[in-house]
């Protein structure tokens, strides 16, 4: 039985190093991503995007993963369905708790970082959005078909009118 608990913390610990490695990479997407957005080079925004979709979902399921290695070490140590991994980590027995506190704490600081360049990619895209509707002002630009009102110049057409 003891060579089945090691092996169920092995696999705890080698998904938990996994999902902080993953969240890492996901990290570095999307900060690679916020930075195609602010040069506005298209071209590799596209491909950013398709490397963190890529990202999200091996991210994705690597937290389900833990999350069922997690339950299944709970189960081990006796531990009601549902508990978090902090409370498996506590009542894990040495070398294996110590560790999985930290490797927790590591995955939470990377989960945080991760929101942190998430949120940065959302103001870097409105930021982007709104110097693009400052360029392309096209108030009074396209006429009405009641002939009310006159085309004004705007930005992009000025000279062109």
């Amino acid at each position: 039985m003891e060579d089945q608990t090691d092996l169920a913390f092995d696999r705890l610990t080698v998904a938990l190093e996994s999902e902080h490695e993953a969240l890492e990479r996901l990290r570095f997407r999307l900060v690679s991503l916020r930075l195609f957005i602010m040069l506005a080079d298209v071209d590799h925004v596209d491909l950013a995007v398709d490397d963190l979709n890529t990202e999200i979902d091996r991210t994705t399921k690597l937290a389900g993963t833990v999350g069922q290695t997690a339950a299944a070490v709970a189960a081990i140590l006796g531990l009601p369905g549902g508990s978090s991994l902090e409370v498996v980590a506590k009542a894990s027995p040495e070398p294996y708790g110590r560790y999985l506190c930290e490797l927790s704490t590591h995955v939470r600081t990377a989960g945080k970082a991760v929101e942190e360049a998430r949120a940065q990619v959302s103001v870097a895209t409105r930021s982007s959005l709104d110097e693009v509707n400052d360029l392309v002002d096209l108030t009074g630009v396209i006429d009405s078909r009641d002939g009310q009102s006159q085309p004004e110049r705007s930005i992009l057409f000025e000279g062109r009118l």
